[in-house]
This record gives C-alpha cells, sequence and structure tokens, in this order.
C-alpha cells in the first residue's frame, strides 16, 4: 500500500511538516510512516563500538509518540477522514537511511521540514532535508517551519526543457486534479538566455491537452530576470502561489547549482513549501 514518509527530529519545523502532510494524506486517502533516525552514540573506551541503552531507546521511543499525538483533528468537508500513522525509529544516518528507504516503490512521497532544531542538530536537519531532496528516489515535499495547509489553489511548475518529462508530467496532472488547483508554467529566461522555449510549451500543452478539453486550470508565463530564483520568487508573491514544482534532471543537479547561494536560499528560506520532482521518476 501506498504511503507518506515523515522523517522527525522532534523540533517545531518538522511539526509543520508533519502538520502538512497529515492534510496532503486525507486527500490522497494515504497513511503516513513518522521515521526518526538517530546516530548511534559510542563509548570513548571502544569508539567503533555503539552504545545504545534502552533508556536512551525508551526516551525516544517517548519523543515519538508525543509528537505523533499532535496529529491535526481529522476533517474533510465536514467528513471525518482520520490518517493512520505508523512510528519507526532507526539507528543510522538520516541522509542514508531515509535515501535507502526512497527506493520503496510504496512510498508515494517524503515530507520535510527545510530547518531543524538550533545548533548542530538544526544544521544536521538542514542539511539532510536539502541532500533527501536531490537524492531519492520519490517526490520530496519541504515545508519551511510555520506554514499551514490551506489548499494548493495556485501551484508554480518551474518548467525548462529537462522538466517536462512525460512521468513528471502526469504526477503534476494527477496533483492538480486532486487538489483542484490552477497551473502556472512559469519559464525565466535569464538575462543572454537566447533559449526557445516554444518546444517546450507545446510538448507541455500536447501532453495534457492534446487529446481532450483540459481538466484544469492553466497558464503559460514566459518572465524575464536578472537571476531565476530572483524571478520565481517575485511571481510566487504576485500569483499567491501555494506549492512551488521543480524538477531535477538528473542525480548531480543540485551538485551543480547548490554552491550558488541565492538558489541554496530558495531550496531552504523559501516561504511557501516546495515539491522536488525528478526527471527519473516514473
Amino acid at each position: 500500500m501506498k504511503y507518506i514518509l515523515v522523517p522527525t527530529d522532534f523540533s517545531p519545523t518538522a511539526k509543520t511538516a508533519y502538520h502538512f502532510a497529515v492534510e496532503m494524506a486525507r486527500y490522497k486517502r494515504l497513511p503516513i510512516k513518522l521515521i526518526h533516525c538517530y546516530i548511534p552514540e559510542t563509548d570513548p573506551a571502544f569508539p567503533y563500538m555503539a552504545v545504545n541503552t534502552q533508556e536512551f531507546l525508551d526516551a525516544r521511543q517517548e519523543l515519538i509518540t508525543r509528537f505523533r499525538q499532535h496529529t491535526p483533528a481529522p476533517h474533510d468537508g465536514g467528513m471525518i477522514v482520520p490518517v493512520e500513522v505508523s512510528t519507526e525509529i532507526k539507528a543510522g544516518y538520516p541522509t542514508e537511511e531515509i535515501v535507502r528507504m526512497s527506493e520503496d516503490p510504496d512510498m508515494d512521497m517524503i515530507v520535510m521540514g527545510t530547518t531543524g532544531e538550533h545548533g548542530l542538530a538544526g544544521q544536521l536537519f538542514g542539511s539532510v532535508s536539502t541532500h533527501i531532496s536531490r537524492k531519492a528516489y520519490c517526490p520530496v515535499l519541504l515545508v519551511p517551519k510555520g506554514v499551514t495547509f490551506n489548499g494548493l489553489k495556485n501551484i508554480l511548475f518551474a518548467s525548462s526543457s529537462e522538466a517536462v518529462h512525460d512521468g513528471v508530467l502526469q504526477r503534476l496532472k494527477d496533483l492538480a486534479i486532486l487538489f483542484g488547483s490552477s497551473v502556472h508554467f512559469v519559464h525565466v529566461r535569464e538575462t543572454n538566455d537566447k533559449t526557445d522555449y516554444q518546444d517546450v510549451e507545446e510538448h507541455i500543452f500536447d501532453f495534457f491537452f492534446g487529446e481532450s478539453e483540459p481538466v484544469f486550470a492553466f497558464n503559460m508565463d514566459m518572465i524575464s530576470a536578472d537571476d531565476a530564483v530572483e524571478g520565481l520568487n517575485k511571481y510566487v508573491k504576485l500569483k499567491n502561489i501555494d506549492l512551488t514544482v521543480m524538477v531535477s534532471p538528473r542525480r548531480s543537479f543540485w551538485e551543480g547549482i547548490l554552491h550558488r547561494s541565492k538558489t541554496k536560499a530558495m531550496v531552504l528560506n523559501t516561504d511557501i513549501p516546495m515539491l522536488v520532482f525528478h526527471a527519473n521518476e516514473e
């Protein structure tokens, strides 16, 4: 059975992502698995041997049990829509464990916060979300702290020749139909960009509407900006976008662009959720 994975470090940001995931699960009619990964402690006298006392594990179990109790009350237009939530505690580095788990064909998506606790733990969880968004084998929804779910009325799809794979477009179509969304296909033309996006627009139109009437509202916009991220951020505010969808064309894509501070800021500090698809997803 398909399910949604929600990693947690028990921080306020993780709680925000969990609440958002619950609302997504209600629409999708899917269960949630809460996962907490911890790095095993070691005894200084025996640095290669993990030390995990039962007391430590019991404390982690208590934390995830309390975290689960923050599940929002079930609702859907007056109907009771409970969401099944299971929990798991796993020893290991979060990045490695979650990416490995994402190979499960039953995993529908991963929903996680973009930052975590303050200090070292916060730096860890923030880097975890960035790493997983580019390495996972399923879609990853990044939810900033403090965001509340108010539907997905307007979705921005950052389109390009590398982004318009049929598998990605099918997922986008399913999402728009499920939430009754309007989709904004946005091409950003940066300074000195001579790319012709006509083929991209034609492919999008043919895929969604070539053989039938449109089943959701859409528009295609070309915007010019000195920086793509700056242009997209302005569009988000102008059109009251609820969700940004981006595509990682290949496994090394994020490594190639995340050294640019503005792009990294968009991934980690955007005010709205960002859904990351991967070009090789079916």
